[in-house]
């Protein structure tokens, strides 16, 4: 049987939740609304997606941006890691479904006229 690590995300949306009491670290960086946040495999990283057409890698420990993934040209609202955290797959109301070395930030393959 093949294993696959969990992945963990929250849809994000503008309403009150209690859970946002917990936090143990803030992360600011977006200047728009946050649509989705995802935990890498290994628990060390999150990725992040905007109203602000940015995707952000952030460090749980220290709240740092690791990588700010630009190219979007609306709104993210979907970001998530691959099974083993080596890449990001993101989808935006641009119409695009982008993968991203999460390492580098690269963008390795944009494939358009997806309709979310």
């Amino acid at each position: 049987m093949l294993w696959q690590p969990l992945v963990f995300c929250l849809a994000v949306g503008s309403g009150y939740s209690q859970a946002a009491d917990a936090l143990a670290i803030e992360l600011k960086g977006h200047t728009g609304a946050v649509r989705s946040v995802c935990f890498s495999p290994d628990g060390k990283t999150v990725v992040s997606a905007g109203a602000d057409e940015t995707v952000r890698i952030w460090n749980v420990e220290s709240g740092e941006v690791l990588q700010k993934l630009l190219g979007h040209t609306r709104e993210v609202w979907l970001a998530t890691f691959s099974p083993g955290g080596e890449r990001i797959v993101t989808a935006s109301w641009d119409r695009t479904v982008r993968i991203w070395e999460t390492e580098s930030g690269d963008e390795l393959r944009k494939m358009e006229g997806v309709v979310p």
